[in-house]
């Protein structure tokens, strides 16, 4: 039981990560998609090579890589996962903050509209409540979808 409380709180974070970095990005701005497109073409000619795609992980790696040994420890790997948690935050308060007081209230946070689209892909059957059938096959779902993602990559 212990484990299934433990997924449940990472799904809902995710969930949650996921509607905030989306309504981050606004009504006018670029999908998330279009804007890496463009950081992954570096020559700007509208393809992304597979040159581009390894210089650009390489680059991430060695951002990531604070003392350059080659290797990524925790402490590495959670500084760059907070400073890049910094910047959205930096964003969405900039973006949200209606009375421009460095805060944001639950009336300036975005709507949880993609939270709700993922609720309702899990809720399977429609009733509004998602049964442990319902949690158990979204989340072998998302395992399967982690698992293609890290075997499909070709060197």
């Amino acid at each position: 039981m212990k484990h299934t409380g433990f997924i449940a709180t990472i799904i809902v974070g995710a969930v949650s990560l996921t509607a905030f970095a989306a309504a981050a990005q606004g009504p006018g701005a670029k999908p998330y998609h279009e804007m890496s497109f463009q950081t992954l073409d570096a020559d700007g000619n509208g393809e992304i090579t597979r040159e581009e795609m390894n210089t650009h992980h390489q680059a991430r790696f060695s951002e990531t890589d604070a003392n350059g040994d080659g290797a990524l420890s925790r402490a590495e790997m959670i500084e760059a996962s907070v400073k890049r948690a910094g910047a959205r935050a930096d964003e969405m308060i900039e973006q949200f903050d209606a009375n421009l007081d460095g805060l944001l209230t639950q009336d300036e946070m975005p709507k949880q509209r993609r939270s709700d689209k993922m609720f309702d892909r899990v809720d399977k059957d429609g009733n509004g409540s998602i049964s442990q059938a319902e949690f158990d096959q979204a989340q072998t779902k998302m395992k399967g979808h982690k698992n293609k993602k890290q075997h499909s990559g070709k060197n």
